[in-house]
C-alpha cells in the first residue's frame, strides 16, 4: 500500500521517498468490533508506529505477527513478543483497562525509553530482567494489578527519570538499589503494601539529588521526618508530599 503519500489524511504518515505508510494514529476513533488478523492493517510492512489506543475491540486476540514490527514504536496495543523487540522504543498501553497480561522476560539489548502501564489489568511480579531496560527513560506502572517485591535489578535503570508505581499491590520493603536513580526528577511509590519500616531504611533517598515532586504517602514509615533540603536540594516546597 504506497499511494497516499500525495495525500494530507489525518491520522497516516507517509514516507515522502517511497509512499510507503510508516505510521497510522487510530487512537480515540471511536472503533469498535473485533479486529481481523488478515486484515490489510497487519500487511503494512513499513509501519514504525501504530496507536489503536482508547477504541473498543471487544476483547480482540492482538494477532501474532505484529511481533515482525521491527524498529517500531507501538502504542495502544499488547503482545509479548513485542516487549522483546530490540528496536522498540515506546510502549504505551495505559488507560486500557480490560487489557490483561504480565511483563515477560526482558532482553539485555533492548532499546526501550519509554513503558506505560497506567490504569490497565497487567498483573503479577516484576521480572528481574526489568533492569536490562538500559536505556528506559520513563516507567508508570500506575493504577495497575502489579504485587510482590520490586526486584533489586530496579536499580540498573540509571538513566530513568521518571517512576510512578502508586496504587499497585506491591509488598516488602522498598529496595536500596533505589539509590542508583540518580537521575531521577521523579518519584511517586504511593498506596502500596510496603512493610513498615524505620525511615532509616530510606537512606537511599538522601542520594536522590535531582528530584522535584517526590511522594511517600502511605508508606509505612517511622521516624521524624527531615526538611526537604536535607533530602533532595532540588525538590519544590509544594511538591514534597506528605509521608505516612
Amino acid at each position: 500500500m504506497k499511494s497516499l503519500a500525495p495525500l494530507s489524511i489525518p491520522g497516516i504518515e507517509c514516507n515522502e521517498e517511497s509512499g510507503r505508510v510508516v505510521a497510522l494514529d487510530l487512537g480515540r476513533s471511536c472503533l469498535y468490533g473485533t479486529i481481523n488478523s488478515s486484515s490489510n492493517l497487519f500487511r503494512l510492512d513499513h509501519l514504525r508506529r501504530l496507536n489503536l489506543a482508547d477504541n473498543d475491540f471487544d476483547g480482540s486476540q492482538i494477532p501474532s505477527n505484529l511481533g515482525s514490527l521491527s524498529d517500531a514504536q507501538v502504542h495502544g496495543i499488547f503482545s509479548d513478543r513485542l516487549f522483546q523487540l530490540p528496536n522498540m522504543q515506546h510502549i504505551d498501553l495505559a488507560y486500557n483497562s480490560d487489557l490483561n497480561g504480565h511483563l515477560p522476560k526482558f532482553i539485555s539489548t533492548s532499546s526501550l525509553q519509554m513503558l506505560r502501564l497506567r490504569f490497565t489489568n497487567f498483573s503479577r511480579e516484576l521480572p528481574a530482567s526489568l533492569g536490562n531496560l538500559q536505556s528506559l527513560l520513563s516507567l508508570d506502572l500506575s493504577s495497575a494489578h502489579f504485587e510482590g517485591s520490586l526486584p533489586q535489578s530496579i536499580g540498573n535503570l540509571h538513566s530513568l527519570n521518571y517512576l510512578n508505581i502508586e496504587i499497585c499491590s506491591f509488598s516488602g520493603s522498598i529496595p536500596s538499589s533505589f539509590s542508583n536513580l540518580t537521575e531521577l526528577t521523579y518519584l511517586n511509590v504511593d498506596s502500596n503494601q510496603f512493610s513498615a519500616a524505620k525511615l532509616e531504611s530510606l537512606s537511599w533517598l538522601w542520594k536522590l539529588a535531582k528530584v522535584k515532586r517526590l511522594n511517600l504517602k502511605s508508606v509505612n514509615l517511622l521516624g521524624e521526618i527531615p526538611s526537604s533540603s536535607e533530602i533532595c536540594p532540588d525538590l519544590c516546597p509544594w511538591n514534597w508530599m506528605a509521608m505516612g
